[in-house]
């Protein structure tokens, strides 16, 4: 019964992390009270939108219209129900909800960022609520920080950020980090403290390098490597919430 819930908690949350992306990168509305085609938009009907069977029963393409379905859909379900595995056997009680709303909002943040290279304020404003929510009334933080070194790691992480951001415009004439990015890992220092910081950071950077090897050198990326585009902000979430699982083994 255990795995049953969350392979059914998993694929929901999956599902609404998927739609939640698509409308925000196509500037469509949030909260809408009916599922509809991205293509036509014909209203879905429940039985063509179940989580991961309704894709590969309809063979990856839209009931009304035929059109592909996108694959971010069967991607994010998966993904969700492996992290909301991770979550209940890591956690209980009131740190598996602030657990649980964490990973849902870097779900969102994660595939946004990865696919259309965008972080959105109202993402950040979710998260930015789940912090304080976590810090002054459930008093949870994984890296077991104080609210003093909390805040000097933000300012740090910003400025440091910021100032990488201009050093780099002024010798590429591009911006090599998003203002988005530099926001994230402002809030995200919050719960890090300065003790974690470095970790986060580095950590994010591995990856995002890797990124960058892998499409200039696998994938035969014909643009220059210092052009290839990385979703720095999917890999600081990322990073944080591989960080939060490793503490808490």
């Amino acid at each position: 019964m255990f795995v049953i819930f969350i392979l059914i908690l998993g694929l929901i949350i999956g599902s609404f992390v998927a739609s939640t992306v698509e409308r925000l990168a196509n500037d469509k509305p949030f909260l809408s009270p009916r599922s509809m085609c991205p293509h036509c938009g014909e209203i879905i009907r429940l039985k063509n939108n179940i989580p991961l069977i309704s894709y590969f029963i309809q063979n990856a393409k839209t009931v009304c219209c035929q059109k592909r379905i996108s694959s971010i859909y069967p991607i994010v379900e998966i993904v969700s129900v492996f992290i909301f595995f991770v979550n209940f056997t890591l956690f209980s009680g009131q740190s598996l909800l602030i657990i649980s709303l964490l990973t849902t909002i870097f779900l969102i943040i994660f595939f946004i960022d990865f696919y259309y290279f965008i972080i959105f304020d109202n993402t950040l404003f979710v998260l930015l609520l789940i912090s304080v929510f976590s810090f002054i009334i459930n008093n949870f933080n994984p890296f077991d920080t104080n609210l003093y070194l909390s805040l000097l790691a933000s300012v740090s992480a910003i400025l440091i950020f910021y100032t990488i951001k201009k050093l780099f415009f002024s010798l590429r004439k591009k911006n090599g980090l998003g203002e988005g990015d530099i926001k994230l890992v402002g809030i995200l220092a919050l719960w890090t403290g300065l003790n974690y910081l470095p970790y986060l950071i580095i950590l994010a950077s591995l990856f995002a390098i890797l990124h960058v090897i892998i499409n200039k050198y696998i994938l035969q990326n014909s643009k220059d490597i210092l052009s290839i585009q990385s979703p720095y902000g999917s890999y600081l979430v990322f990073s944080f919430l591989c960080m939060i699982y490793l503490i808490n083994l």
